[in-house]
């Protein structure tokens, strides 16, 4: 496994801790906060098409995949919202679960879909011997609960999102799925908007948020809660050549800036802090947050994200 692999693999731990912690607090009548179990859920939970709940005609989304795609980034939600809309082309039966959705032709699970922070992962009901190898399916019939979707699609990038449609042409061709003729065009992403005072609201730490913090408050705020408070948001500049760091602190942010705006690395250049040739932001943690503050960068010190989101901030990380 390369780096690249295993950061993934990490990334996807981390937001799975974070879910695990979330959905607990959803049935928690007193909102008290959990300590976290390193469990993830992607391994762990099982199919239970006993547990699936009823959907409104595929409009509806359940609140437990609801937290799952406030905490992904707003790539994954976009792929999420076109292939929900896609997948209605085909006369299938929706549900979802606390794991993801299912879609199901006379009972029988063909299709699943989970979401992590970068990446939706999609199972096929389909031979792996079937599959063009162009693909990068992955083989998961030595897992019993995937027997009869063996087929795993990794989708993170279009590329990856175009290999995911035409695998569900392949599926519909297998199954001998019928049109709908009916496509939905309905653009989930608008209610799947997310902030950081969100997120810790709904992880249930809202009430650490306060008036100003320091370098001395890190251990307020867990490390895998404070990493999924972060709004991922695709970075569409991307630069050629070398990579040009430009470091502020979170206190000279708060002491320059306030609430008045939200700090990017345009901001910091037009404003002359920031030098022309600099492509890309780092936001350290020193100094005093003394107010809510608002950042748009490309990596944060962890203790800097506990910083901002404890004083009412937002933090927006740009991958």
């Amino acid at each position: 496994m390369d780096l690249k692999d295993e950061e993934l693999l990490n990334e996807e731990y981390d937001f799975s801790e974070a879910l695990k912690l979330a959905q607990e607090l959803l049935n928690d009548p007193n909102k008290q906060r959990i300590d976290m179990q390193f469990t993830d859920l992607e391994e762990s939970e099982e199919v239970d098409e006993d547990a699936l709940e009823k959907g409104d005609d595929g409009k509806e989304i359940s609140d437990k995949m609801f937290l799952r795609l406030k905490m992904a980034s707003d790539r994954v939600k976009r792929y999420y919202s076109d292939f929900r809309n896609y997948l209605t082309k085909y006369s299938m039966t929706f549900r979802s679960n606390k794991s993801g959705d299912v879609y199901l032709l006379k009972n029988k699970i063909i299709l699943r879909v989970t979401v992590f922070s970068r990446a939706l992962k999609v199972y096929f009901g389909l031979k792996p011997k079937e599959v063009d190898p162009k693909y990068h399916t992955v083989n998961m019939s030595d897992k019993k609960k995937y027997d009869t979707i063996p087929v795993m699609l990794r989708v993170s990038s279009d590329r990856s999102y175009k290999y995911l449609l035409e695998l569900v042409d392949l599926l519909a061709s297998r199954w001998k799925l019928k049109e709908s003729g009916n496509q939905t065009d309905i653009d989930y992403t608008i209610d799947l908007e997310s902030s950081s005072q969100e997120l810790l609201k709904l992880l249930g730490y809202e009430d650490l948020v306060v008036k100003r913090a320091d370098t001395r408050m890190g251990d307020v705020l867990p490390n895998s809660v404070a990493k999924n408070t972060q709004v991922l948001v695709t970075n569409y500049n991307k630069v050629s050549g070398p990579k040009e760091i430009y470091e502020i602190t979170v206190g000279e942010i708060s002491a320059a800036f306030g609430t008045k705006y939200e700090v990017t690395l345009p901001l910091l250049k037009m404003i002359g802090l920031a030098p022309e040739n600099a492509n890309y932001l780092r936001v350290i943690a020193k100094g005093e947050c003394k107010e809510p503050v608002s950042v748009r960068a490309n990596d944060y010190d962890l203790l800097a994200i506990k910083m901002i989101v404890i004083t009412g901030g937002n933090v927006v990380k740009l991958i």
